[in-house]
């Protein structure tokens, strides 16, 4: 799903509203099981160009509404918590019209 991710953490922290916007990145997440198997998931922001731009293990998606879904884990290579709030981007413009991140 292409979208604009917003992360809601900064080392385990919830961030205020203001930071959370100013975050924001857009890219496709991908949400997999790990190349060994084990059920475990993995997802990942990969920007246009096909980089990595955030990673969440053990992640599960805990909310879906009609403006986006909820993505927890464990960030990549810490030992923090992480959410992302993503909002499907419908157009080059970006998010829906009105649409704000939690």
């Amino acid at each position: 799903m292409f979208c604009q991710a917003y992360p809601l953490r900064s080392k385990g922290q919830r961030l205020p509203a203001d930071q959370v916007r100013a975050l924001g990145r857009r890219g496709w997440l991908e949400l997999q099981r790990r190349d060994d198997g084990a059920p475990v998931l993995i997802a990942r922001l990969i920007s246009e160009r096909g980089g990595v731009q955030g990673e969440l293990h053990c992640a599960s998606v805990t909310r879906i509404t009609r403006e986006g879904l909820m993505v927890a884990g464990w960030e990549a290579g810490t030992k923090h918590r992480q959410a992302w709030w993503c909002m499907p981007v419908t157009s080059v413009t970006g998010p829906p019209a009105g649409a704000t991140p939690p």
